[in-house]
């Protein structure tokens, strides 16, 4: 039950958001980037943590529940799979995004992979200078569901690629992500303490403004267990071909 009431409540919040002008009293980005930092865990503690294991279960329509594991290791490696032992997964070297099986590996270039390219283990606030990423404050900006405010940012890459994050002004804590011009957008829900970090158990995603959302929910998420880059970085490769539509649906 509480599933559907999640899912009823993130297709809510997914509804446009009505932004104001930008007001020249609004905080800096690198204030709003502080807080959110501190409001998860605090520069020092996020620093020390140089790996992460998510294990999760993707909901879609219908009903669908399929397991998902993402590892991510600093600064800048993923891998996620449908479980612990798959023979096939994609991989992420920060630069370029691998579907990987039991023939080699093949480049994804679709768009639905430029989120994962970017994707890393401080989720780029903290090496945001060092990874040439760039923050402009669009305002202060309000939602359907009710009065609460958030605080808005666009992000861009250094090879163009831009999303848009909404920060609840009184916690500090990110609550929306918007990728690639509008095509996904995030909901993060039930930040919960996990070795004094905190982490999001529940994301709700709208693909291409299909609702209701499908869930991501998190049952258990470890920090710091060794993981060689070989984990990541498979050395076998074979010429790009076509994903299959199963694939860019599973990820998270």
């Amino acid at each position: 039950m509480w599933l559907r009431q999640a899912a009823v409540i993130a297709a809510t919040a997914l509804m446009p958001v009505a932004t104001q002008e930008p007001t020249p009293a609004g905080p800096t980005p690198a204030a709003i980037i502080e807080k959110h930092v501190a409001a998860i865990g605090g520069r020092d503690l996020l620093r020390s943590v140089k790996t992460l294991v998510v294990r999760g279960r993707n909901i879609g329509l219908g009903g669908a529940d399929r397991p998902l594991v993402r590892y991510l290791k600093y600064p800048n490696l993923l891998r996620q799979q449908d479980a612990p032992g798959a023979a096939a997964f994609i991989v992420s070297d920060g630069s370029k995004v691998y579907q990987v099986g039991v023939s080699g590996r093949a480049e994804v270039t679709q768009a639905w992979a430029a989120p994962l390219r970017h994707t890393t283990i401080d989720d780029g606030f903290l090496d945001d200078g060092k990874l040439g990423i760039r923050y402009e404050y669009l305002g202060s900006d309000g939602i359907k569901t009710g009065p609460w405010k958030f605080h808005h940012l666009r992000r861009v890459f250094p090879d163009g690629y831009t999303e848009d994050l909404y920060f609840e002004a009184d916690s500090g804590l990110l609550r929306m992500r918007v990728e690639d011009n509008g095509r996904a957008k995030r909901v993060f829900y039930d930040y919960r303490d996990v070795g004094g970090i905190r982490y999001p158990f529940v994301t709700a995603t709208v693909f291409d403004g299909l609702e209701p959302p499908h869930l991501f929910i998190v049952d258990d998420v470890t920090l710091n267990v060794a993981l060689d880059d070989g984990f990541f970085i498979p050395r076998t490769q074979r010429r790009p071909t076509a994903l299959t539509t199963r694939f860019a649906r599973r990820t998270s």
